[in-house]
């Protein structure tokens, strides 16, 4: 998937960029208060009996840059979506920008009414980014954002 100059491509573990933007991203204490392990959300995504075409574990890349994953999972009457940005990328504004591009990307292709985004209420980074997107709270640490593309 491409959009909004960011490409996700679906997680392989036979990559080797793939395998090594996991291992950073589990070495990320803020990954690992929210994930606690980022792995088991993958295998939880990956291998799903249920599995839904709206179900994605994605490399967030700008260019040949691996800059941090993003996941989406179908539950019975939602979608949820995730991300986790490389240390080295937080702070600069890109969090924001590769949440978006993913949300658009799940919006046109698979017409959703609205996403949900769950995150860890502690952390204000967290928060702003969901509300930079445009997510607005849900529930206590769950946020919700309406389609917002013209072709839905």
């Amino acid at each position: 998937m491409y959009e909004g100059g960011f490409t996700f491509e679906e997680y392989n573990e036979q990559i080797p960029d793939h395998k090594e933007v996991l291992s950073l991203l589990n070495d990320d204490q803020d990954i690992k208060d929210f994930f606690h392990s980022i792995d088991s959300y993958i295998l939880n995504i990956q291998q799903n009996e249920d599995k839904y075409a709206t179900d994605h574990v994605c490399v967030a890349k700008i260019g040949e840059t691996t800059i941090g994953m993003t996941m989406s999972k179908q539950y019975p009457d939602y979608v949820e979506v995730y991300y986790a940005l490389l240390p080295k990328f937080q702070l600069e504004g890109i969090g924001a920008f590769m949440l978006e591009s993913f949300c658009t990307c799940l919006f046109r292709t698979y017409g959703l009414d609205k996403l949900y985004l769950q995150i860890n209420s502690k952390n204000d980074k967290h928060r702003i980014i969901a509300s930079r997107v445009g997510f607005t709270k849900d529930k206590q640490s769950r946020y919700v954002i309406n389609n917002y593309v013209q072709n839905h």
